[in-house]
């Protein structure tokens, strides 16, 4: 088994990281290597070929791994924004269904995406208020949505400052920032203290690779400095794939943690400096 560094930071990884095997053997391998926290998908026939949600969740709470958030669908995330009210309900209603099985399984984090190669020309009121109406049935539930930054952020930045809401929160994705961001990190510095999940994958700079960290070029040192202004993140979650068909699957897992550590111990350094600076 692996050793999870005390530093306050628990260690996870997505549930599919690129190894064709039963998910119950990937959480197996996941979990004695030594991450202790698991993302999962959810909510279409893809997320439970294998297991039902009952039966998912059990398996892997009896592997020992903390269910950390899951993600849901994002095909069709536009339609909160469409001027057809029968699509925006649609979504509302399905979202709605995931944010209840958050609350029956006690899982505390729901990540969606609220753009999906979106063509429209700004943000709109409906849009905003029907995601008020899920993060109050979020609020009711006491569960949290984490809205992740993907490729249209004024509409990210729309939501986040026009609900001012404990319930609704940031899953900030490294590669995606990479991309779509003028300022390395500036999103994460902004909403650093309601940041509720992480996806941490590495990239070349012109598409989302999902390689593994430190393999491309996003910059680690400036991503541990904009993460250590803010509040502790509950979990470094991994959201990467294996790209190496000669690598085993434990060399893998056990490289991708030990970057974790290191990027860990970084933060916790840079926050302590910053502490005695005050």
């Amino acid at each position: 088994m692996g050793c999870i560094v005390d530093d306050g930071h628990r260690r996870g990884i997505f549930s599919w990281y690129g190894y064709l095997k039963p998910l119950e053997e990937r959480l197996e391998s996941v979990r004695s290597v030594g991450f202790d926290s698991l993302m999962l998908w959810w909510g279409d026939a893809l997320a439970f070929s294998e297991h039902g949600k009952a039966d998912l969740v059990r398996l892997v709470r009896h592997k020992g791994l903390r269910i950390e958030n899951i993600h849901v669908p994002y095909l069709d995330a536009n339609d909160i924004w469409s001027d057809d009210g029968a699509r925006r309900r649609r979504l509302v209603g399905n979202v709605t269904e995931w944010i209840r099985d958050c609350a029956d399984f006690g899982i505390p984090t729901l990540v969606m995406h609220i753009s999906y190669y979106l063509d429209l020309p700004a943000p709109t009121e409906a849009g905003l208020d029907a995601m008020v109406a899920l993060v109050e049935e979020a609020r009711r539930s006491g569960v949290r949505i984490a809205l992740e930054n993907t490729d249209r952020l004024e509409f990210l930045e729309y939501l986040l400052d026009g609900i001012d809401n404990p319930s609704l929160g940031l899953c900030y994705d490294t590669s995606h920032g990479r991309l779509q961001e003028e300022r390395p990190f500036s999103l994460l510095r902004k909403y650093g203290n309601r940041l509720f999940a992480l996806h941490l994958s590495d990239n070349d700079g012109l598409d989302d690779r999902h390689w593994a960290l430190g393999k491309g070029v996003v910059d680690w040192s400036a991503f541990a400095d904009a993460l250590a202004a803010g509040e502790r993140p509950p979990v470094l979650c991994l959201e990467v794939i294996q790209d190496d068909p000669e690598e085993d699957e434990t060399t893998f897992l056990r490289r991708s943690l030990a970057f974790l550590d290191r990027l860990a111990g970084d933060v916790t350094d840079m926050r302590k400096r910053r502490i005695r600076r005050v």
